[in-house]
């Protein structure tokens, strides 16, 4: 029992290996199933807690997106930090959280940080160029 247990670990960690989406999807999604079992538990509103995991997922997407563009690297990160400043003003303007023109720096940092998150996310999961050692676009594997 325990030799057919490891062979399927096996298996599956290869199979992990080889497709990086599908190990982060299912990790995405272990995340917002235990995210929910735990609102259950103290009686919390099913989906409350919910923004981490959709946060982590825009992350992944505005990686993927930045990564089917075929232009410069600056211009990418520059994609990466719109696509996430966006969601984030537009979160603000309807919590009406915004108090001054200091909120919207402080929003344009977080938004920086999130882009540069999926500016990395663009390199080391979905730029093949990168993986392959293409310098057309600028990027080199050293």
């Amino acid at each position: 029992m325990f030799q057919k247990l490891g062979e399927n670990y096996r298996k599956l960690d290869l199979l992990l290996r080889k497709k990086v989406h599908l190990y982060l999807l299912l990790l995405l999604a272990a995340f917002m199933i235990t995210s929910i079992v735990l609102n259950v538990y103290r009686h919390q509103p099913l989906f409350s807690n919910l923004d981490t995991g959709f946060t982590m997922f825009w992350i992944y997407i505005v990686g993927y997106l930045a990564s089917r563009i075929p232009v410069r690297n600056g211009l990418r990160f520059l994609l990466c930090l719109i696509l996430n400043f966006i969601p984030l003003l537009i979160e603000s303007i309807v919590q009406k959280s915004i108090v001054d023109y200091t909120s919207i720096i402080i929003i344009a940092v977080v938004a920086g940080f999130l882009g540069s998150v999926s500016f990395l996310c663009l390199f080391t999961l979905f730029n093949k160029s990168y993986e392959e050692g293409d310098s057309s676009n600028g990027t080199t594997k050293s």
